[in-house]
């Protein structure tokens, strides 16, 4: 058989010439793309795109690849010529966007032609490229995103096209899926797969010059890469450390969202492609190009597959191909004639314009919080920029703007938005397991990167890092200074120590072991960061968790902490209000309703309550909080026994659940159980952090002096256990109270005074000893002591009504004469 490559007139062309109304369909095509894409130019970036772009943005510092950032994708001469096509950094987003532009106006542009070329009808082939024009740009897909599908969909488009004109194109053909590696190598899987299709359809001299064409671009591409010297040793390490991350970092999409419910998603924000695509794409397969797209169609599908579909731009091929299927239907349904085609279409127009109308705030206001926290990314596009101005506005007013700083996670941008480059020379994040030398390069960069710069701040956008290990591995001291939008902690450098061992020198078993054990935390994902806390600085975390409430109403996590700090101040409205939202918010998440529930307890709506434990149940299941909860609901019924029967249950599964042991002691206490009460205290020594246990003791110390109130004072009681354990700052202050409440001022006033005095104190009650200090003195000491208990806890609402009584008096001349130690009662 003789073959013949001429150029394919008759795919961009369904007659010798294009008619008006071609080349009128084709500018509504090239015009929609444009203006699909045109909302997202100053969209903000995700980091994928901040990887990217991250040399060419720090390029004037003389930034290479290799040294200052690790090879991320090949063929290198491609990110060389894009770091060139960057250029300056005060417009270098706009213009790769403006070519990302380009390459989605051109795949809709073959979608056109492919169309015109199958069916021969223009109708079909305007509504494909109209569906790709617009759908192609869905902001979850492509919005900030810098991906590769996006650049090599024209390409693979186009030799499917090629293909299937006939064996005169089929070495253009295999130019195009050679030229598709070029963006992305796994796409040479199109070629390979074809190929066997070539070699049946069209025979062994067909498959010669489809396998000529697509080795070409393969051949002088890995020529110009070893010209550039990335074909030595190093590089090859630096790909191999590329792809055990990569392969790692895929997990994490199944390990903590759901795939099914992003498949959804996205079919939700296309549905229009998906209505028309597949019947389209099952019409294909019985058509004369049945072999060629039923290859296509499972090389796409298989790519997606095997990338675990990890990020949504993954499926844009899908997407594409899709949108070129749903040319078959269209011709198929406009062949019917009829009332059949008229009522077809318009109930594909009308499914298409209601779909458009639920996407219209991404592409009118794309970049207000409210469109931007409808997104996948939410996190990246609304708290990074802000976490990113907070930042810079700190490294100005230090005059620390020449550092560098770390990022541990995946949020990159913030080396963009702060104009500080990273420690490390490996931007992305991995996970385990920890178990090949691939890994050493991702250890090196890191470790090495730290050792070597010693960044002022390290920013953690997840939580899976021991900071505390990283100081003993590196040497380097970082202290915490902020938890911004309880997200992310802000450690700054205080010191650093030369370490015994270098950690460089280490075998690569031990520095995977070492990895292993700095990322042990199991959450390898954004989430909310509880240290402030846990740590005694309930205020702080507040103050944080209301803002980004503020920047981000919508976020479940947030109103999830925000519920619980507003629970911890014994504010309930407030945490109902908060828990109800982030129910209304995420209907299907478990716990939410157990959480809602406990609050409604509290406010003594307890048939609300149990219909919310009852649907929380039936949802997923009796869950061991349910017995804790009708604990609470028996107390509430004064049916004391009942609760100590769920709640002594409850415990014995989940001891460490303090609010249990409150519930119980104020059981036990109504019913006088002394002796159960003081097994309590003896338990509470099992319990393993000092301020958790001090705190159990004080509740239990507490409990048994109000039983044994009839016969002796609480004080003597609590001096008592003052004896055994007398560091306990809790308990000294529950004696001090009690003191005060019998009269006894002058030992109340010199126990308060000496938890005052320590440092060992937790923070709140050294704050509320400074207020017991300010209500038993009088004149300037009464206001300095108020002024102090506000230092530690901003919010106490009884400091701030002495400073106010202060202000007012002195404003009448009615303040009382200096005598802050006189003991005496001011109210």
């Amino acid at each position: 058989m003789s073959i013949v490559i001429e150029f394919p007139g008759k795919l961009f062309l369904s007659s010798d010439s294009m008619d008006l109304q071609q080349a009128a369909f084709l500018l509504l095509v090239v015009l929609m793309g444009y203006f699909s894409r045109r909302p997202f130019f100053d969209f903000p970036m995700d980091d994928d795109f901040a990887i990217y772009t991250y040399r060419a943005r720090f390029a004037r510092r003389g930034f290479r690849w290799k040294k200052d950032l690790q090879i991320i994708g090949i063929p290198m001469w491609r990110m060389l010529l894009k770091d060139l096509w960057y250029g300056d950094p005060q417009n270098g987003m706009q213009r790769i966007r403006h070519l990302q532009t380009f390459f989605h106006i051109a795949a809709s542009v073959i979608v056109f032609f492919s169309v015109l070329t199958f069916t021969g009808n223009s109708w079909a082939a305007l509504v494909a490229g109209l569906l790709h024009a617009f759908y192609g740009t869905s902001p979850d897909l492509t919005a900030g995103s810098y991906n590769h599908e996006q650049f090599y969909i024209p390409f693979t488009l186009a030799g499917l096209a090629l293909l299937t004109l006939g064996p005169d194109h089929v070495f253009l053909a295999g130019l195009c899926f050679g030229l598709a590696t070029i963006p992305k190598y796994t796409t040479g899987l199109y070629a390979a797969v074809l190929s066997l299709a070539v070699a049946w359809q069209y025979g062994f001299l067909a498959l010669t010059l489809f396998a000529g064409g697509a080795a070409l671009p393969l051949l002088l591409s890995n020529l110009i890469e070893k010209k550039l010297g990335f074909w030595d040793d190093l590089s090859r390490q630096q790909m191999q450390t590329r792809m055990a991350t990569t392969l790692r970092l895929t997990r994490t999409k199944a390990m903590h969202f759901s795939i099914s419910q992003e498949v959804r998603n996205l079919i939700a924000q296309t549905l229009p492609v998906w209505i028309a695509g597949i019947p389209g794409l099952i019409l294909s397969f019985f058509s004369g190009q049945g072999i060629w797209t039923a290859c296509f169609t499972g090389v796409t599908l298989g790519m997606m597959v095997l990338q675990r579909a990890f990020s949504r731009y993954h499926y844009l091929p899908l997407i594409a191909w899709l949108s070129l299927c749903s040319g078959w239907s269209v011709d198929f349904i406009l062949q019917q004639g009829g009332a059949t085609a008229l009522v077809s279409l318009l109930a594909f127009l009308a499914i298409t314009a209601w779909n458009i109308k639920s996407l219209l705030c991404f592409y009118l206001r794309p970049t207000d919080r409210e469109t931007l926290a409808k997104l996948e990314k939410f996190d990246q596009y609304i708290y990074v920029p802000h976490l990113g101005r907070i930042l810079k506005r700190l490294l100005r007013l230090r005059k620390e703007t020449g550092e560098r700083i770390f990022v541990w996670g995946t949020f990159s941008q913030l080396y963009h938005l702060t104009g500080l480059p990273a420690a490390d020379n490996y931007l992305h994040h991995t996970i385990g397991p920890w178990d090949t030398q691939a890994l050493e390069g991702f250890y090196d960069g890191v470790i090495g990167g730290l050792i070597r710069h010693k960044p002022v701040y390290l920013i953690k956008s997840f939580p899976d890092l021991d900071v505390n290990l990283l100081e003993q591995v590196t040497g380097l001291r970082y202290m915490l200074i902020k938890v911004a939008l309880t997200r992310f902690p802000v450690y700054r450098l205080q010191s650093f120590t030369s370490v015994a061992q270098d950690p460089l020198a280490l075998s690569w078993q031990a520095k995977m072991h070492l990895m292993n054990a700095l990322t042990a935390h199991d959450w390898h994902a954004p989430s909310v960061d509880k240290t402030d806390f846990l740590s005694g600085r309930v205020t702080t975390a507040l103050k944080e968790c209301r803002k980004l409430i503020r920047l981000n109403p919508h976020d479940t996590p947030g109103l999830l902490f925000l519920g619980e700090l507003y629970a911890h101040l014994g504010q309930t409205e407030l945490s109902a209000q908060a828990f109800t939202k982030a129910l209304h918010e995420e209907p299907g998440r478990d716990h939410v309703r157990l959480l809602l529930a406990q609050q409604k307890i509290k406010l003594g709506l307890l048939v609300e309550a149990k219909v919310l434990i009852n649907e929380d149940s039936l949802r997923f299941g009796v869950s061991d909080e349910t017995s804790f909860l009708h604990g609470l609901i028996h107390q509430k019924e004064n049916h004391h026994l009942e609760a100590v029967a769920e709640f002594e249950r409850f415990r014995t599964l989940h001891p460490e659940r303090h609010d249990c042991w409150k519930a119980l002691i104020e059981s036990l206490t109504i019913l006088n159980d002394r002796e159960q009460l003081v097994r309590l205290h003896a338990e509470s020594d099992n319990v393993s952090k000092k301020a958790d246990r001090d705190w159990l003791k004080t509740r239990t110390a507490n409990a048994i002096a109000k039983v044994d109130s009839p016969l002796r004072p609480e004080s003597e009681t609590l001096h008592f256990y003052c004896h055994q354990d007398p560091e306990n700052c809790f308990l000294i202050y529950a004696r001090a109270s009690a003191l005060e409440r019998e009269g006894d001022i002058e030992n109340a006033y010199r126990l308060f005074e000496n938890i005052t005095a320590s440092w060992k104190s937790v923070p709140h009650i050294r704050a509320g000893a400074w207020f017991r200090r300010a209500r038993l003195s009088r004149g300037d000491r009464r206001y300095e002591f108020a002024r102090k208990c506000l230092e530690l806890d901003p919010r106490h609402q009884g400091a701030r009504e002495i400073l106010s009584q202060f202000k007012s008096d002195a404003e009448t001349g009615e303040v009382l004469p200096e005598g802050s130690d006189r003991k005496t009662r001011s109210l």
